[in-house]
């Protein structure tokens, strides 16, 4: 199976990554725009999917339902515009699954 990687976000900070050989998508900052993104993500077989946590804040919901999932795997970047502290929480709930206990 291939690997894919996917990246959603605002243009200026995930277009980059297609140098990588992401697959960025640039949706509206809209929750419906940012849903169809990650739709996307899902009927196309992305194994990796990063997203910014500013767009991730907006469909947090979608993202829970996907953790359950095995693939695409949804890792939350930071905003250096401004800290939404999702990453830090995400981070945090994987340990937890991971471990059982909160080590971080």
């Amino acid at each position: 199976m291939e690997s894919k990687i996917a990246i959603i976000g605002d243009k200026d900070l995930v277009e980059g990554f297609t140098a990588a050989g992401f697959q960025a998508f640039f949706p509206e900052d809209k929750k419906e725009k940012i849903a169809s993104a990650l739709n996307e993500v899902v009927r196309n077989d992305f194994s990796l999917c990063f997203i910014l946590e500013r767009f991730a804040l907006k469909v947090k919901e979608k993202i829970r339902e996907l953790d359950r999932k095995t693939y695409p795997v949804i890792v939350l970047l930071p905003d250096y515009r401004e800290d939404f502290g999702l990453t830090a929480e995400s981070l945090k709930e994987v340990i937890v699954r991971a471990t059982g206990t909160e080590s971080f």
